[in-house]
């Protein structure tokens, strides 16, 4: 599992999780290749997730906190 700040309380992290990669969906015709190809975008971020310190802290890549995965779809 992903480090939730919501189940801090009822989960116990055992050991790291190995680098993943994330995938983005996006728009017929979108190319994003890098982070910075974020920048100016609205992710649909799953609520309370934490994929990347450099997405979370960038102030020109937008967060839409999402409830799930078919919310964020439903929204493309």
């Amino acid at each position: 599992m992903f480090k939730y700040k919501e189940l801090s309380e009822d989960v116990i992290y055992i050991a790291p999780l190995p680098t993943l990669q994330n995938v983005v969906i996006g728009l017929s015709g979108t190319n994003i290749n890098s982070i910075d190809g974020l920048k100016g975008k609205v992710l649909g971020y799953l609520r309370g997730a934490k994929f990347s310190d450099v997405i979370d802290n960038d102030p020109d890549i937008y967060k839409y906190e999402i409830r799930d995965y078919f919310q964020g779809l439903g929204m493309l």
